[in-house]
């Protein structure tokens, strides 16, 4: 007990010693927050989710319209506000960096209806609540595998790989199109194809992640990158949360509460993944516009 006394002691003279501390900084204010922009993008996922629970599928539409509305008004504040959530060009898709802006969030919205996977495998095929949870788990395998096996790869590698994710990942819904909506007694072939499905977009996320994110930080401004890098997760919660409130929309819309029950997750399961194909291949666009031969500067350098 001593001896772990001792050590603790001289880690902590070796931290205190070594590591600065907010005191030595307290001289320098805390960077101001852009209020306006956060306030926008939380009020424009609430409108996609409120409007999501009413039957009257105008009112959907609506919400959805409301929300390209509320992110130009974010665009214009961007532009004129001495406080930014985002480097500059981040929201101009002529640009490259707009380009991977719209790639990352696209990717992210494409994986909203996600959520819903544990119910409608436990009710349109029969999985058990822990069963249904593993088969999940293979989209977030797909994930690990498609940037482990991209990591290491140079600009050629990268730009190829960021082309393939969308195409693999709109495969993966299609494959889940064909088999998810169709009730059964989940046996093995089913189930295989279920987690090709899954794992296929999962893996066509992971592959070119890295190296959307690394353009993101190579493509921004020198006085940008900090924001660029601190950008990248308020992009994923918030577009993570917009494909939720979307999802939701579509399952409510397709009868999974009314009539509910296996005839309605069998057609939420249907136009969740019928809606949700056109979004990765939506995300092209971005990825084209980011690998394209007139940009600026590479999106990811070879490595040395």
């Amino acid at each position: 007990m001593v001896l772990h006394q001792q050590i603790a002691a001289i880690l902590l003279g070796m931290v205190v010693r070594h590591v600065p501390f907010a005191a030595a900084q307290r001289h320098q204010p805390p960077a101001p927050l852009a209020w306006r922009q956060l306030a926008l993008l939380v009020l424009s996922v609430l409108v996609v989710a409120v409007t999501g629970l009413s039957a009257d599928v105008r009112l959907h539409l609506a919400g959805v319209a409301l929300v390209p509305v509320m992110l130009w008004v974010l665009g214009r504040i961007e532009s004129r506000s001495a406080v930014r959530l985002l480097p500059v060009g981040a929201l101009r898709l002529s640009s490259p960096l707009g380009g991977l802006y719209l790639a990352v969030a696209l990717l992210m919205v494409g994986m909203g209806f996600d959520i819903y996977l544990p119910y409608l495998l436990q009710v349109l095929h029969g999985q058990s609540p822990l069963m249904a949870g593993y088969l999940f788990a293979v989209m977030s395998v797909g994930w690990t595998l498609g940037e482990l096996c991209s990591a290491g790869l140079g600009e050629r590698g990268a730009r190829r790989a960021m082309l393939a994710g969308p195409l693999l990942m709109t495969l993966g819904i299609v494959l889940l199109l064909v088999w998810l909506p169709a009730p059964s007694a989940g046996g093995m072939a089913v189930l295989l194809w279920l987690s090709a499905g899954l794992l296929a977009m999962g893996y066509g996320v992971g592959v070119g992640w890295p190296h959307l994110l690394a353009g993101m930080l190579l493509h921004a401004h020198a006085g940008d990158k900090d924001r660029a890098g601190s950008s990248i997760t308020l992009v994923q919660s918030f577009t993570a949360a917009m494909g939720a409130a979307l999802a939701g929309m579509v399952a409510n819309a397709a009868g999974i509460n009314a009539p509910g029950g296996e005839t309605g997750a069998t057609q939420a399961a249907f136009w969740l993944c019928l809606a949700f194909i056109p979004v990765p291949l939506l995300a092209l666009i971005g990825v084209r516009q980011a690998t394209a031969a007139s940009a600026a500067e590479p999106v990811v350098r070879d490595a040395a």
